[in-house]
């Protein structure tokens, strides 16, 4: 029903069942709270109560104080670990790294905040787990349809940026930076920022119940693993440095499964493109 003190429509919590329930730890984890400020929500529907626009600037600001932090933090230590020579040329392209990507910070988590805010609310699945266990089979199908959805979306859409059109007007900011530093994951057009970030993050909740922790844990751990990825050490995963050095191959976020369906995997027969900022 509708509960005053909410503002919106809550659910009856179901009747736990040990056989279905996951470890108890996690359970603890997901069940209610209070937000320091005293208002009550439920982390099974939003980890984000917004309800106005002066709320809305408070969680705003804090998400993208924290997303900052984590960028310079783990970029940081990435690069002061990495061997590769500190020189002039590097350096003056990490000032502009990170020049790049606060701004295309603020324009991720400014997409991110407002569509919790203005769109969660109106999704198929909002709220499911008030009224459905969380178990170990949902965190594992959470984890797989994010990966699956996100990964997809990424690599047609970084396709869709090497078009012609896009390129010369969005994604040639990316790719100025042949040898990047781990500051360059986010040295991005502030279009490519929201296009591949929160528009590619907020696609599974379309197919799938996903819990609002997931959601918020899957989406932290893909920026650090995106950062990493520019380090271009044993963090890269997937090979990503080779999209930079060879430009026309390896698309994709977490693996590489759109790129061998269609054939754009990086081999050691693949040439290293003549000139870099064309397409």
């Amino acid at each position: 029903g509708i509960n005053a003190e909410y503002g919106k429509q809550t659910f009856n919590h179901p009747k736990k069942n040990p056989k279905i329930q996951l470890a108890s730890m996690l359970d603890i984890a997901f069940n209610e709270t209070l937000l320091a400020t005293g208002t009550k929500f439920s982390i099974h529907t939003t980890l984000m109560p917004i309800s106005s626009f002066s709320q809305w600037i408070l969680w705003n600001g804090g998400v993208l104080m924290a997303y900052l932090l984590t960028y310079f933090s783990v970029a940081g230590v990435l690069e002061y670990t990495n061997p590769t020579p500190k020189t002039d040329k590097r350096v003056n392209n990490m000032k502009k790294e990170i020049s790049l990507g606060v701004m295309a910070l603020f324009w991720v988590v400014t997409y991110a905040t407002l569509w919790i805010w203005l769109v969660d609310p109106h999704l198929p699945y909002y709220g499911y787990y008030e009224t459905h266990p969380f178990t170990l089979t949902s965190f594992i199908i959470n984890v797989l349809v994010y990966m699956f959805w996100f990964d997809t979306w990424f690599y047609w859409t970084h396709r869709l940026l090497h078009l012609r059109v896009f390129w010369r007007h969005v994604h040639r900011v990316h790719h100025q930076f042949i040898e990047p530093t781990a500051f360059g994951q986010d040295a991005v057009h502030p279009f490519e920022a929201v296009l591949q970030g929160p528009m590619g993050h907020f696609l599974a909740p379309f197919f799938y119940p996903m819990h609002p922790v997931c959601m918020a844990a899957f989406g932290f751990l893909t920026s650090v693993y995106a950062i990493a990825a520019h380090d271009g050490r044993s963090g890269d995963l997937n090979d990503h440095i080779r999209h930079h050095t060879h430009k026309n191959v390896n698309f994709g976020l977490y693996w590489p499964l759109w790129d061998w369906v269609c054939g754009t995997r990086w081999s050691k027969s693949t040439p290293v493109p003549v000139n870099h900022h064309e397409e």
